[in-house]
């Protein structure tokens, strides 16, 4: 019995809420629309239209949220509202964190004491973020491994701020904060007026290495949303250190045989090949040297001869231009061996013998004469002044022979480097020491008994050819006033026979053995006519 009246009472109770669910109807609630969007702001309507069977509400307001919602990303609005109307929320300022290019829903709810109502969902998208605008700009300052690079920020798209700017490069194209081996420049400057120069320094660059670069920036959109943008990009290739030539090209020291030089390396540079030569040669035809310092010392050259010398730096897998042309001369070797020995005069038992000096400046000689059977002594007679010598007590018909070299004091000027470049070369006079030419060949002779009286071999004129112009351009003249000539030999100023002949021209051309001082020996029955020529 008991149990019949409990299942009568719950029906009653179960048919009561039946009929209050039938009755009960929710509030009118709805997203008018949404306007004045931006990448992160919005204005949002709504409007309750009616409270339902709701006998009295509480607040109004908007649940945003991303479609594809995150955690953090739901914004909740809510204001106190009691009876049907309008209300609105805008979202004016990155503080309320609306995402740039995002698809969102907003419902609006109504609520009562331990219910809500929600409207149906609205969707919007935020503007899409707008980058700033920057400009790239040429590259300066290039090295072998460091680079300065320049660009602007010309203006701030859509972003609130740019708190951070700077530049990124990579051996690809495109480069960005993600490009494997990327190099990236950071600048701790936010950006307030616009254009903007920027400027930025890259380093640990690989020599020989095309890069490409860009301006970067990092547009705050929200705090917690940021998005990097990039200019148009420029490149710039890293120099090789054989992409330059060596500079400064420098005499150190110049002796007789002997000259150093020394240069400027450009950066990365540390072999380095010089070439010289007598000057006039053709590059790569020279004798060359490899060092591994800046300073080289050539050996083995000529005295008193003009060269040149070129220096370029020598890399793994190629070497650098020559350098500029450097020309310099040997010291003149004050003891030259002495040319034109030959007997001038001869009388009764006596000759007289004249050679013409190795260099203008050698004054002293040294001269052995003997029978021609027997060996020089280990000195001979010395001879200053005047090249000419005159044995005496000779035998008549004997044959002699003579030999004749330069006797000289040597001093050379050598340059102290100071290799930390804080004080300036120092020049030092050193003094070598005496020293001796080289012998001359033989020369052989035979006195005759003559009953020629030496006056009158003094008087006889052996200059019978008459030698013009002089100076002269080049061409020498020659006049032989019926003189018989044995032969002719012409010799240059360091020694070299440049011509010879056994019979006399009207006329010879010098010009293609250059300008300066030439010695003209012509042997006639009366002796060694001697005569010095200057060509222009």
């Amino acid at each position: 019995m008991k149990k019949v009246v409990f299942l009568i009472v719950l029906a009653i109770i179960s048919f009561g809420y039946v009929v209050k669910a039938q009755t009960e109807t929710l509030p009118t609630i709805s997203v008018i629309g949404v306007d004045s969007i931006t990448a992160v702001t919005a204005k949002f309507q709504g409007n309750l239209g009616a409270v339902g069977s709701w006998k009295k509400i509480k607040k109004v307001g908007f649940i945003i949220a991303p479609v594809n919602s995150l955690p953090g990303d739901t914004v909740n609005y809510s204001k106190s509202q009691s009876k049907v109307g309008s209300f609105s929320y805008h979202i004016a300022t990155e503080s309320k964190y609306l995402r740039p290019g995002t698809q969102y829903f907003v419902k609006a709810w109504v609520s009562k004491t331990g219910d809500t109502a929600y409207s149906q969902p609205y969707y919007f998208f935020t503007d899409a973020p707008i980058c700033s605008e920057a400009t790239t700009l040429e590259a300066e300052n290039i090295t072998l491994s460091s680079a300065t690079v320049n660009g602007t920020v010309d203006a701030i798209g859509n972003a609130v701020n740019i708190p951070y700017c700077g530049f990124v490069c990579a051996p690809t194209p495109n480069p960005t904060a993600s490009t494997p081996g990327a190099i990236i420049v950071p600048l701790s400057l936010e950006i307030t007026n616009y254009p903007t120069i920027i400027s930025g320094n890259f380093s640990g660059l690989v020599s020989d290495q095309t890069y490409y670069y860009r301006v970067w920036t990092a547009n705050r959109y929200r705090d917690d949303y940021m998005d990097t943008c990039y200019a148009d990009q420029k490149t710039f290739k890293t120099h090789h250190a054989c992409g330059a030539m060596p500079t400064n090209l420098d005499t150190i020291f110049i002796g007789r045989t002997e000259a150093e030089l020394k240069w400027q390396a450009a950066e990365g540079q540390t072999r380095f090949e010089v070439e010289y030569g007598i000057a006039g040669h053709e590059l790569g035809t020279g004798d060359t040297v490899i060092v591994d310092t800046t300073c080289a010392k050539l050996t083995d050259l000529i005295s008193n001869r003009s060269y040149v010398a070129y220096v370029r730096a020598l890399c793994a897998d190629r070497y650098s231009d020559w350098s500029d042309m450097r020309p310099f001369r040997t010291r003149e070797a004050a003891c030259e061996r002495i040319m034109g020995l030959h007997v001038e005069r001869a009388n009764h038992l006596s000759v007289q013998i004249r050679w013409t000096p190795g260099t203008v400046s050698q004054t002293q000689w040294e001269v052995q004469c003997v029978k021609a059977n027997r060996s020089y002594p280990i000195s001979g007679f010395m001879v200053q002044g005047d090249p000419v010598y005159t044995p005496v007590g000779l035998e008549e018909n004997e044959e002699y022979k003579m030999r004749v070299r330069g006797v000289c004091e040597f001093y050379h000027d050598t340059v102290i480097v100071d290799p930390t470049g804080t004080l300036p070369d120092e020049t030092q006079t050193i003094h070598d020491s005496t020293v001796y030419g080289e012998w001359s060949d033989d020369l052989t002779f035979v006195p005759k008994d003559s009953e020629v009286g030496l006056n009158d071999m003094e008087n006889e004129d052996i200059y019978a050819v008459s030698i013009y112009p002089n100076p002269s351009e080049g061409i020498v003249n020659f006049d032989r006033q019926d003189a018989e000539v044995k032969e002719i030999d012409i010799y240059s100023s360091l020694g070299t026979l440049v011509y010879t002949s056994k019979t006399l021209p009207n006329k010879i051309d010098l010009t293609k053995y250059g300008a300066g001082m030439y010695i003209i020996l012509i042997t006639t029955p009366q002796g060694v006519q001697s005569e010095k020529v200057i060509i222009k």
